[in-house]
């Protein structure tokens, strides 16, 4: 598909989205999600919901299927019906303000060209403004002045696309399901656009050459344009092939000295940039590295086997395009990681002597920040390591990892709302009912303009599981209406022959 029909989403009713994200919700667990239990998360009656599925099953949105010979069947949603909620949300937030053509496709993602905004730029911006005026009433939220068209730059949309035909092994080559057992090709697909995000945040946080991310839903990552092209379409860097190969270098050791290992950076992964946002002409280009959910840490068994890979296949290409001889001064996997220690094991004692020392740059825990990021924003990456403070009880190490496993299980954007059990809970979290009580208010606004359900969990397992007892209880009426009537007639047979044979019988029988 060259471009999106995205027309159709101007005219969707309340109800269609909820059926939209009824279904959505009863995939977590579904294959094929039941009609009851699609009207039963949807809030909505079966009749009712009945002619609004009829519509978007006829706009494609969703689908009717069976599944192990017929003896079961229900709906799911389709790739369309998922990008139109995923662009709802994005579009809801001001991220996202058109859709362009395609401008790239990958065995595992398209990319589109957008108009969207930096969200996080526009608000730089506004505390900056109120910070040089002193106001005292400064409306710190955004307005729709600051969401104009004028405020509009071109960005681009990775949508993550995994099932196709030509890398159906990416079950087997990439640990995105790990050890679910939930693994549709949508789920998987949120799952790499939610470490897409989440590597590329960190990255870039750090001042690594990547583009700047600015959204995230679903299996859709907005990010800043690349006005570039792929290595791979490179022909000559006018002498400087020898700097851009050590800076490719660099950017590996650097990936190395922070834990992590990109494990497929190649010529089509590296873009360069010979022009900048005016147009202007670079005397010397820019390198930016893309492609991040297949990214694993330096402690992966096969991690030493993937950073080799991505040094030999750059210095092959080099060697092949530019006819160079790189063969010294390649950089060596195990002295990246015993350099790494040797300044880990120095922080840690100058923090022993001095305190407050900030030693977060010498720690190796860039996966472990990317992987809190994908479960804050939308869970489900995986399970954290617990660590447990000194002033917590088992108690709460319990509840931590219980709230971990649901993240796990339940990888769904919901936003959760606070609750102060007690007194003892107040004094150690130091949050008050009044902050608590202001933070609900704050998160359920949120929920309007993110297009995301504030139901708690617990709330969508009740209904999940009144909607199955409901449809059980229905087909058992029937049965037993059918029966009815058959004992009913049965009845009257046994009737007519009592009385016949009162009467003295029947002449025809003799």
């Amino acid at each position: 598909m060259g471009r999106f029909d995205v027309t159709k989403l101007r005219y969707k009713t309340p109800e269609e989205w909820r059926i939209l994200i009824g279904c959505e919700m009863g995939m977590k667990n579904h294959e094929l999600v039941p009609m009851a239990m699609v009207a039963s998360l949807a809030n909505l009656k079966r009749g009712g919901a009945h002619k609004v599925i009829k519509d978007l099953s006829a706009a494609r949105l969703l689908c009717w299927e069976k599944a192990k010979r017929g003896k079961i069947f229900g709906y799911r949603l389709t790739w369309q019906g998922y990008d139109f909620l995923a662009l709802r949300a994005l579009t809801s937030r001001g991220c996202v303000a058109s859709v362009g053509n395609q401008i790239g496709v990958g065995k595992e993602s398209d990319i589109y060209l957008a108009l969207g905004r930096d969200l996080q730029e526009l608000e730089r911006l506004k505390d900056v403004k109120r910070i040089e005026n002193d106001e005292e009433n400064f409306e710190f939220r955004l307005t729709e002045e600051d969401l104009s068209e004028d405020n509009c730059e071109e960005i681009a949309l990775k949508i993550h696309r995994l099932g196709r035909t030509c890398f159906r092994a990416v079950k087997n080559k990439r640990d995105y399901p790990g050890n679910r057992k939930h693994t549709s090709w949508i789920y998987l697909s949120r799952l790499s656009a939610t470490r897409e995000y989440s590597f590329q945040k960190c990255l870039y946080d750090r001042g690594f050459p990547v583009p700047k991310p600015l959204g995230l839903s679903r299996h859709i990552v907005a990010m800043e344009l690349v006005r570039g092209y792929s290595l791979c379409k490179v022909e000559s860097f006018n002498g400087h092939e020898i700097l851009m190969f050590n800076t490719l270098m660099d950017i590996v050791v650097r990936l190395a000295q922070h834990g992590i290992v990109h494990g497929d950076l190649n010529e089509f992964n590296i873009m360069v940039e010979d022009v900048d946002r005016e147009g202007t002409v670079l005397e010397i280009p820019k390198l930016k590295i893309i492609d991040f959910p297949q990214m694993i840490s330096v402690e992966h068994p096969e991690a030493k086997e993937q950073f080799y890979r991505d040094v030999n296949g750059i210095r092959r290409f080099f060697e092949e395009k530019f006819s160079l001889e790189l063969v010294d001064g390649l950089p060596d996997f195990d002295e990246i990681l015993k350099e790494q220690r040797e300044q880990e094991a120095m922080a840690l004692k100058q923090q022993a002597d001095l305190e407050n020392t900030d030693v977060i740059d010498f720690k190796m825990n860039l996966m472990t920040e990317a992987r809190k990021v994908g479960n804050a924003v939308q869970g489900g990456w995986g399970d954290l390591p617990t660590m447990k403070r000194e002033d917590e009880s088992d108690t709460d190490s319990d509840s931590d990892s219980t709230v971990e496993e649901s993240c796990e299980s339940e990888p769904e954007p919901e936003v959760k709302e606070p609750k102060v059990e007690n007194q003892a809970t107040e004094s150690v979290s130091g949050v008050s009912q009044e902050f608590s009580e202001k933070m609900k208010s704050i998160r359920s606004g949120l929920t309007e303009i993110t297009g995301t359900t504030s139901v708690a969990p617990e709330v969508i397992k009740l209904r999940v599981k009144k909607a199955i007892e409901l449809n059980a209880y229905r087909q058992k009426t029937s049965t037993l209406k059918k029966a009815d009537r058959m004992n009913g007639k049965n009845r009257k047979v046994v009737k007519n022959d009592i009385r016949s044979t009162v009467k003295g019988g029947r002449d025809d029988l003799w």
